[in-house]
């Protein structure tokens, strides 16, 4: 398991930013926890992302995933 950076985020896939991409074709699980920003930080919600799917490109800064349809997004709950 390795942390990465995202960027592009979307329902379909994620960008992930990292300097050793998987080949193009690769299996891929990923596990993220996305903070959609709110009025104030106590209204920010999070979501649980559990994402399975294939590395569809790479390039110099990382590779692109595509999701499938066994992906799913969770909400998280908030703490009191």
């Amino acid at each position: 398991a390795e942390s990465l950076l995202t960027r592009d985020i979307s329902m379909c896939g994620a960008f992930l930013i990292t300097e050793r991409p998987l080949p193009v074709g690769s299996n891929v699980c990923v596990d993220m926890i996305l903070t959609l920003e709110g009025r104030t930080k106590q209204c920010a919600q999070q979501a649980w992302i559990k994402a399975s799917g294939k590395v569809l490109r790479t390039d110099n800064e990382g590779m692109a995933v595509g999701f499938d349809s066994q992906s799913r997004i969770l909400p998280l709950s908030k703490k009191s």
